[in-house]
């Protein structure tokens, strides 16, 4: 004989074991998960230690699921929220693309400067719960490449205001660089001689001249040797020439560099005396 029950009754009950059902299957889910990542974790720990860099795996909300040495070193413990420990901020920073990259799937890349230091960030989404996050410290590459930039606006400048002409050109004899001082010195514009043979050879010259550039790519120089050039009108001018080689990035030579004294008017008073 069994107890009679009210449908109000039969409903608490169907809805108690469906609970007590999805916590099981939640509880199994969770420890297959964890028996997973128990596997997998070596292999991770090996691959993010690997990174010559601090990296992290973390959730959405910015837990912290795994982090290799150099994370660890930086304050990046597993465990912790990477913009907390990390980051030493109270909010996420700004600056992090962690849900763009959850949103749309595809990795993320930004440079920043953050602690004092200039990172290369990467966002790199590993599902719907999980991305890897790795940042390089690019301080002194930064500060390095400033320096070169600063350096090399420093001999534009000084190549511009020189008072002597500069001419470079390629293993073509191609015009690449021709400063104010050339175009004052020799009449031609910049514009009319860049990418074209160097234009201040005298043509009964060419042949000795080729000569002579061959033998400076190969390492030979010139420092104040004295030859005659012409200007755009055709005047024959005295010049005192010292030569440079440029080499490409495989250490070869490749470009020549002119730098050029007009010295007619010294030539003269020689001759007078």
């Amino acid at each position: 004989m069994h107890d009679d029950k009210t449908g109000g009754q039969l409903a608490e009950e169907l809805s108690a074991a469906q609970g007590k059902l999805e916590e099981r299957e939640a509880e199994t889910g969770h420890r297959w998960l964890e028996g997973t990542l128990q596997e997998t974790s070596p292999l991770s720990q090996l691959l993010l230690d690997a990174l010559p860099t601090v990296a992290v795996l973390l959730r959405p909300n910015r837990e912290i699921v795994a982090s290799n040495k150099a994370g660890v070193k930086a304050g990046a413990v597993p465990g912790t929220r990477c913009f907390e420990t990390w980051g030493h901020r109270r909010e996420p920073c700004p600056w992090c693309l962690a849900p763009v990259a959850l949103a749309t799937g595809k990795a993320q890349h930004l440079e920043v400067e953050a602690l004092g230091k200039v990172w290369d960030e990467h966002w790199i989404p590993m599902g719907s719960d999980l991305y890897l996050h790795f940042a390089f410290d690019i301080t002194d590459r930064r500060r390095s490449s400033e320096a070169l930039r600063e350096s090399n606006q420093a001999l534009q400048a000084l190549i511009q205001a020189s008072p002597l002409a500069i001419i470079a050109t390629d293993r073509n004899d191609h015009v690449k660089l021709w400063n104010p001082a050339a175009t004052r010195i020799f009449g031609w514009s910049e514009e009319e001689v860049l990418g074209l043979s160097n234009p201040i050879v005298p043509a009964d010259q060419l042949q000795n001249y080729r000569a002579l550039r061959e033998r400076l790519l190969k390492g030979e120089r010139l420092t104040n040797a004295e030859m005659r050039r012409q200007r755009k009108d055709g005047l024959l001018i005295d010049v005192s020439v010292s030569t440079a080689v440029m080499q490409d990035a495989a250490g070869n030579p490749s470009d020549l560099v002119a730098v050029i004294a007009d010295i007619t008017e010294h030539k003269r008073a020689e001759d007078a005396l």
